[in-house]
């Protein structure tokens, strides 16, 4: 809807000043002094110095014509570069539609393309991304050639703000193809590798990434060092995401260590430091992370508190340092820093985004003070059209206000139905997600209910063979002693065989129970697999070589078996010649292969 009220005004621009038209704004003399003006407004810039009173001063020494349109675009223009200098994107870009709206006739198609070129640009920093693509469109038509090459890396941002890569990818190849300095040819590259490295295309990322420092290593002397910081950390960023989380590191140190860092310019440095912060922290780094939070922090005016997205990612970076060192409650306060910059950070990009919509309706405003002004100047000139001037103009008045109340309606509409549609779409998908969950829930009942039955199971399994074992034992223990009573006479022999017994049999269980604690050391099929290739083992030899392989030493073994550590030895060195593995071989390394 934005779009077709600008549309609107541009068509009544050209309307009113069709008869305003003039062959030459500017003198050559004329030219000289407004690039002088210009100049002289970006020093005050510089030096803190600039201010309205300032920029009158400016316009005062502007030669003047006397021709109203030309005195009016040379003040536009001067007041433009200051908004723009200041940073003030919302006059800035009224003034640049004003200049579109007003006086489109009395420029040529190229200061046409330039003017809707520089106000997609503006959009694009307010992040109206599709209204700025339509600027975008409109000036591919109207700028020079050598201006295209800037205007498809414009249009590659913006399709990568839109999560349009391929569009992204294609733009930055048609600026890459009109490019004819070193620079913009770099740059094209570089942005290239960028959506590459979006699309996961990382190999295809690091050869645009070389290319364009290959670029610059041939160009050097033409190129700021700037460059080369961004595509060297570019280059690491890809080395990070790749896995060499080393190499990736070490080149964003070199970058900190150059000798150019210092003079190239606070944005790349904080980009440089974030980098360095992040890369820390997938290290565990504590004292580094801490380090480069602490030079990050002093490329920020912290006192300001004007939010922005740099602040952000400080708190953001300020949260997971104070995590990774163990500081809890620092690590609390800079996420509750984090949340108040993001919250007033929003506030001030709606502010922005609400401040950008109204300027066409505050611009229809002003059409309508210069039509009135131009009725006036008519009724003068032309009294015999007095009457039907004044039916038009109140006709035209009158449709105007009716076409942006209904534009406005409609606007408004449009965006209440759009929520609404929204709150729907999320009920849904919540009312969904619930359903979801519940069956996941009660999946997940089943699941742990049919797990308890098994186990009860189990468990009752074990009672019963326990009970069963401890059963049979009784019994063989009462028939023995029955045996010993009917016999008589001297029955120590059989009194120490029943003992033996009764050893064996806890000596079993022992080993039956450690198995079972072990079990997770003896693969599957293990004995099995002892019991088919040494099948001449007896059932003592197999027991021990399950104990080796559960870890057991010599003297542990004895122990178990009740028997002295020399036997054990024995018994070990016997059973290598018996399994036929050569002397130099440990026989806890050969069955640990099995």
């Amino acid at each position: 809807m934005l779009k077709v009220i600008v549309s609107f005004i541009f068509l009544l621009a050209t309307f009113y000043a069709s008869s305003q038209r003039v062959t030459s704004l500017y003198s050559d003399r004329e030219q000289a002094q407004h690039i002088k003006s210009i100049k002289k407004i970006y020093h005050l810039k510089k030096i803190g110095e600039l201010s309205l009173p300032k920029l009158n001063s400016v316009l005062s020494e502007l030669v003047y014509n006397g021709d109203a349109i030309h005195d009016s675009i040379a003040k536009l223009r001067i007041y433009r570069s200051y908004y723009w200098s200041n940073s003030d994107l919302i006059n800035g870009l009224k003034s640049r539609i004003k200049l579109l709206s007003y006086y489109s006739d009395n420029l040529t198609k190229e200061e046409i393309g330039s003017a809707q070129m520089k106000v997609g640009q503006t959009y694009y920093k307010l992040k109206d991304y599709q209204l700025s693509l339509s600027f975008y469109e409109k000036a591919e038509t109207n700028i020079a050639l050598d201006e295209k090459r800037l205007l498809f890396r414009y249009y590659g941002l913006v399709y990568l703000k839109l999560k349009k890569n391929t569009l992204a990818l294609a733009s930055f190849e048609s600026s890459k193809k009109l490019s004819n300095k070193a620079i913009d040819l770099l740059n094209a590259t570089n942005s290239l590798g960028f959506v590459k490295f979006l699309n996961n295309d990382f190999k295809g990322a690091e050869e645009s990434y070389y290319e364009a420092l290959k670029i610059f290593s041939a160009n050097n002397s033409k190129i700021d060092s700037l460059h080369f910081a961004v595509i060297q950390g570019n280059i690491a960023s890809l080395e990070i995401k790749t896995g060499n989380l080393e190499a990736g590191t070490e080149r964003l140190l070199n970058i900190v260590n150059a000798d150019f860092f210092k003079s190239i310019g606070n944005f790349q440095r904080q980009e440089t430091f974030m980098k360095c912060i992040r890369a820390f922290l997938i290290r565990n780094d504590c004292l580094n992370a801490k380090k480069y939070l602490a030079l990050y922090g002093k490329t920020l005016n912290l006192k300001k508190k004007k939010p922005s997205s740099v602040r952000l990612i400080y708190f953001e970076l300020k949260t997971g340092c104070h995590n990774l060192c163990g500081e809890s409650i620092l690590s609390k306060l800079a996420f509750k820093d984090y949340l108040n910059e993001s919250n007033k950070l929003i506030e001030l990009e709606l502010k922005l985004s609400n401040s950008a919509g109204t300027i066409t309706s505050t611009l229809y405003e002003d059409q309508i003070s210069l039509v009135d002004s131009n009725l006036k100047l008519e009724k003068k000139s032309r009294k015999d059209l007095k009457v039907s001037n004044a039916r038009l103009t109140m006709l035209f008045t009158v449709s105007s206000i009716l076409f942006l109340v209904f534009s406005g309606l409609l606007f408004l509409w449009f965006i209440q139905k759009r929520k609404g549609q929204k709150k729907n779409d999320a009920l849904l998908k919540l009312k969904a997600d619930l359903l979801v969950e519940k069956k996941m829930s009660h999946d997940l009942e089943k699941q742990m209910v049919q797990k308890e039955q098994e186990n009860r199971k189990l468990e009752m399994t074990q009672i019963l063979n326990e009970i069963r074992d401890n059963s049979s034992l009784s019994e063989e223990v009462t028939n023995r002693l029955q045996q010993m009573k009917k016999k008589g006479g001297d029955v120590q022999s059989d009194i120490s065989q029943l003992l033996e017994f009764i050893k064996t049999i806890n000596r079993n269980e022992e080993f039956n129970k450690l198995i079972e604690e072990k079990s997770d050391i003896l693969r599957s099929g293990f004995r099995e697999k002892i019991d088919a290739e040494f099948s001449q083992l007896s059932k003592s030899e197999t027991q021990l070589l399950i104990l080796i392989r559960l870890g057991l030493s010599t003297k542990e073994i004895a122990q178990f078996k009740n028997a002295e550590a020399t036997s054990i030895r024995t018994l070990k060195y016997r059973l290598k010649v018996k399994m036929n593995i050569p002397r130099e071989l440990e026989l806890f390394d050969f069955i640990k292969n099995l």
